[in-house]
């Protein structure tokens, strides 16, 4: 449970950081595709956030509880981002840069999750624990 909660905060961290970096980086061009970025960006987070902690508690539940369970969280996923691509919608309706841009915010907790799959850096912990305990247990 302790590396899923430190991926989870990790993942929102990092993803929060990207999602400001790519509107602050956006900005000066168009302050359309900024406020779509920030948008789909901000959705995602709250998205993963929201399964990620259900997740946690699925461990204790029951099979038959877990299905309708993951459904209705589904349905919460997409409520948010079709909320927020509806919003980015209606920023540009003409030339759909908000819509795009947050379309593709929504795929920033992914890029992020490649990111720490591919580092490992959430993974960090974990390691120097498995070290400390090969040292203390005489086998290495």
């Amino acid at each position: 449970m302790e590396a899923l909660t430190r991926l989870r905060l990790m993942t929102v961290k990092f993803s929060l950081l990207l999602t400001a970096l790519l509107a602050g980086a956006a900005f000066p061009f168009s302050k359309v595709i900024a406020h779509g970025l920030a948008l789909g960006g901000a959705a995602s987070v709250l998205a993963f956030w929201i399964v990620a902690l259900r997740i946690q508690k699925l461990a204790s539940a029951n099979p038959g509880a877990v299905q309708l369970t993951t459904l209705g969280w589904s349905l919460m996923r997409f409520a948010l981002y079709a909320t927020a691509l509806t919003r980015a919608y209606y920023l540009d309706r003409v030339s759909m840069h908000g819509f795009l841009a947050a379309a593709a915010g929504l795929f920033v907790v992914n890029a992020v999750l490649l990111f720490l799959a591919l580092t490992g850096l959430d993974m960090k912990g974990d390691k120097d624990m498995k070290g400390d305990k090969c040292m203390k247990g005489g086998k290495g």
